[in-house]
């Protein structure tokens, strides 16, 4: 079985979501399945291709975070990975604050 290898743990949460292509200024609606301080992954039937420059906002708990990223992975009528490239300080904490939400009770 393949190993991950990603930067940051990624955790299950479900969130609505805008991405918008960076040259075209196209817009899809799409929503989160799972979210690491460094990336997500969207659930979507219509996909841009790998590589493309991208500005996501994700909207949760009555919150909005905006990173700019670039699609990492595409499957087509599945969805799309993305890694970010750029959040502000203030989005980051809004996205650790979401995350620590998410942690398993020990």
């Amino acid at each position: 079985m393949a190993q991950e290898h990603r930067r940051a743990a990624r955790r299950t949460l479900i969130a609505s979501a805008e991405l918008i292509d960076v040259r075209t200024e196209a817009r899809l609606k799409a929503r989160t399945s799972d979210v690491s301080t460094v990336g997500c992954y969207l659930d979507t039937m219509t996909t841009l291709p790998a590589g493309t420059e991208v500005r996501l906002t994700i909207s949760h708990n009555e919150a909005t975070v905006t990173v700019l990223g670039i699609i990492a992975n595409s499957q087509p009528h599945v969805g799309m990975g993305i890694r970010f490239t750029d959040i502000s300080l203030d989005d980051q904490k809004v996205m650790e604050m979401w995350l620590a939400a998410l942690e398993p009770q020990s």
